[in-house]
């Protein structure tokens, strides 16, 4: 509990009540769906299972034979969902990840089924879809307000309804990912309940500051 106040705390350092309002909002209404993903195997019988099953219509799936090939084409650049049906000879699994990570900068997620296609195994592939999909509309929501912020980044520029993130302007690249990471968790656990808890914690802040200039005058 500590561990979740200490991080509402610092996001509320540097993001105004507007600015979260406004990232809530987007989570919302924001719909994002992946339609598609790769699938690595050398097996064309495991490749047809997975290419005709019905419950995938929706998808264009994609098959790389192997992760060097998933590199050396690009085709991970078009995909956020990679789903792995053998085990990996020329890298292990957690290698992949980690060339991936350096690769990609959206969440993306890597499954690796060892067992046959079955009703079980396809409603995990769903249940991780979802995590996904709510990972990717969190950041992308973030990262537009972010984003936003750099473009208005002088207060002349501003119009009446922007918001102005001068706190985060000074901060290393790899502190804003840290910040943003923070504010991710938070938001994948509840938008709204987030949403409630740092309006108050910015109140309070905003009242112990308050009360501090008062005590030095």
């Amino acid at each position: 509990m500590q561990k979740t106040n200490d991080s509402l705390g610092e996001v509320c350092t540097y993001f105004s009540a507007e600015d979260l309002g406004l990232i809530v909002q987007s989570v919302r209404d924001d719909r994002v769906e992946l339609d598609s993903f790769v699938v690595l195997t050398n097996k064309d019988a495991k490749w047809n299972l997975w290419r005709n099953c019905k419950q995938f219509d929706q998808f264009s799936i994609r098959r790389v034979l192997s992760p060097h090939q998933l590199l050396r084409n690009g085709e991970y650049l078009h995909h956020r969902c990679f789903v792995v049906l053998d085990e990996c000879d020329q890298c292990s699994l957690d290698s992949l990840i980690e060339l991936l990570n350096k690769r990609i900068e959206e969440p993306f997620c890597v499954l690796h089924f060892k067992e046959d296609l079955d009703a079980e195994l396809i409603q995990r592939f769903f249940d991780s879809q979802k995590k996904l999909n709510d990972r990717l509309r969190v950041r992308r929501a973030i990262e537009n307000r972010v984003s936003h912020a750099r473009r208005t980044d002088k207060p002349s520029e501003l119009q009446s309804d922007d918001v102005y993130l001068s706190d985060l302007s000074g901060l290393s690249a790899s502190r804003k990912k840290d910040i943003s990471e923070r504010l991710e968790k938070l938001l994948l656990e509840s938008p709204e309940k987030f949403l409630r808890q740092a309006i108050a914690q910015i109140k309070r802040d905003q009242e112990e500051s308050g009360s501090q200039d008062r005590g030095r005058d």
